[in-house]
């Protein structure tokens, strides 16, 4: 069945009063029963929700289950409490969608589009979720938690994960001017939002993944994490001992280094009050800086 089919056949049932009544319940929510799908069940024996659109109304403490929910319309939608445990989300819009404390349990998210939605409020949970060729531009994160999750080959650049939390993950492809922090950077966002799990990228694994402009702060720990196999890579604990031994070693430079040094510096010296780790992809420093500014600066960095 085409897209355009599986979305209006859900207009075609409003005449259907015995269908209309199961609809009703559905979009009501208050209850943790599990939905049926009026359309039965799909090949794949999941109850079928392709095409269907939640709207803009609030939706609660709903409960789906083995459900599949691809080319389904999530714009502008506000799910609370809801969970969705082994539901297929294939090519389905969650653009400027609001996420508040749901639970996504055995997911799989495949070509889903996250285009300015807001994922985290009140800690949602992403579990044993799979995320591919996901589009998320401009999506904003509060503290989400992602724990045994893959995420491969999305579309992941310019974006803040905030205060989010990756345990137990994997990422695949490339990942440009990314944000990892280990919480919230202003302590006023604890009592907003409530307090974050702690972002400790446990066991998060890069080994495919292709690291550029990435920014990690506030107290997010790197101590478990798997580097990628391609590209030079290097991982630094006391962050800012080091930097401050490259910043004793570029005082005898000649002056055209020492400016070049000092902004690599500045640059990374900013959040190491309160952050520990540093994963510093070289490749790309000899890009920006030349080969031979790098690796005076590696080796600065590397003193003992």
């Amino acid at each position: 069945m085409k897209k355009n089919d599986l979305i209006q056949r859900w207009d075609s049932i409003s005449n259907d009063k015995p269908v209309v009544s199961k609809m009703k319940a559905f979009f009501v929510g208050i209850t943790t029963e599990n939905k049926i799908s009026p359309f039965g069940k799909t090949e794949n024996f999941l109850e079928d929700f392709r095409g269907v659109k939640f709207g803009e109304k609030v939706n609660k403490y709903l409960n789906f289950e083995n459900a599949d929910f691809s080319y389904a319309i999530f714009q502008n939608s506000w799910l609370e409490k809801i969970i969705f445990n082994n539901c297929n989300f294939d090519k389905t819009d969650f653009s400027e969608y609001s996420d508040h404390g749901n639970a996504f349990l055995g997911c799989s998210f495949l070509a889903v589009k996250f285009n300015y939605a807001v994922i985290g409020y009140d800690g949602s949970k992403f579990k044993n979720c799979t995320f591919e060729e996901v589009v998320f531009t401009k999506t904003n994160f509060i503290r989400a938690e992602f724990t045994n999750c893959i995420f491969k080959n999305c579309k992941l650049k310019g974006v803040d994960f905030n205060a989010s939390s990756f345990e137990n993950c994997k990422f695949i492809g490339l990942l440009e001017d990314i944000w990892f922090k280990g919480g919230f950077q202003v302590d006023e966002f604890n009592k907003e939002f409530g307090i974050p799990r702690k972002n400790k990228m446990l066991n998060v694994d890069f080994s495919e993944a292709n690291l550029v402009d990435l920014t990690i702060s506030d107290g997010c720990d790197l101590s478990t994490i798997i580097l990628p196999k391609t590209g030079h890579y290097q991982l630094f604990n006391n962050w800012k001992a080091h930097l401050e031994k490259l910043s004793n070693s570029i005082l005898d430079w000649p002056e055209n280094l020492q400016k070049e040094a000092a902004l690599f510096f500045d640059v990374h010296y900013r959040f190491t009050d309160k952050q520990k780790w540093a994963l510093i992809n070289i490749g790309e420093l000899q890009k920006e800086y030349g080969e031979d500014l790098t690796n005076n600066i590696m080796i600065a960095l590397n003193v003992k």
